[in-house]
């Protein structure tokens, strides 16, 4: 009795985990799918509007922050777009931002038709692609524009739904920079001044002296102490 109750908790544990597995795979594949759906059709929306360079920049939250999962849809998406490409060409995103950075150029001005048109100056391409990211239930909502460089106008969109995996999750969670410009992020790096003690406190009394600290401050990433020495003898 005991060696068929053993027997048939080994065969349930191992169907629970074939049942697991084929799930992962179905879940993969699905993910693999539709991300190559999206690709193929940002793909035919450069070609009829007769692109010959293209880039996929960083995908953003609907407040214009990237993300790891941001980023990493848009690598997956600029991969697949590389591979179907034909006749035009996909610019290497490490080179685009490198590129950006040594112009200036921020997520958050990428929506400004003047903007736009600099990118398309300064990396040498017809056309990029936007996207945003967006939880949606179960699932993560991707959304792609194509926009022309020339014009600052949208020629082709797509759109579709992954699910929202623990490794999405988890990616989706891990916030790499709000999308403010270079010269705001400086200004406001500069004025970040935050006050911790807002009045004197005693710090050290002894015979002689009486140390108090005046005001305690946070500029940047550094911290600002006052203290205030008295002569008690006198």
């Amino acid at each position: 009795m005991k060696r068929r109750l053993l027997i048939f908790r080994l065969l349930a544990g191992l169907v629970i985990s074939i049942m697991v597995l084929v799930s992962n795979i179905s879940i993969t594949m699905a993910y693999e799918k539709e991300i190559k759906t999206i690709s193929l059709s940002i793909v035919e929306s450069v070609t009829a509007a007769g692109k010959k360079t293209v880039a996929v920049v960083d995908f953003t939250d609907l407040q214009g922050n990237v993300t790891e999962l941001g980023r990493f849809l848009a690598e997956e998406i600029s991969v697949d777009m590389t591979i179907a490409a034909k006749g035009f060409e996909v610019i290497d995103r490490m080179h685009l931002n490198s590129v950006m950075k040594e112009h200036e150029l921020a997520m958050l001005g990428i929506t400004d038709p003047k903007k736009i048109k600099k990118l398309g100056e300064v990396a040498g391409v017809d056309a990029i692609v936007t996207g945003s990211v967006t939880p949606f239930g179960d699932s993560i909502r991707i959304t792609c524009k194509v926009i022309a460089t020339d014009t600052a106008r949208t020629i082709g969109a797509s759109k579709g739904d992954i699910a929202k995996t623990k490794a999405i999750e988890e990616l989706l969670a891990r916030g790499i920079e709000a999308a403010t410009l270079p010269e705001q992020a400086t200004s406001q790096q500069s004025n970040q001044r935050s006050t911790e003690i807002k009045k004197e406190k005693l710090f050290f009394k002894n015979d002689l002296i009486e140390i108090t600290v005046k005001s305690l401050n946070r500029i940047g990433k550094n911290i600002e102490l006052v203290l205030l020495y008295k002569n008690i003898t006198e």
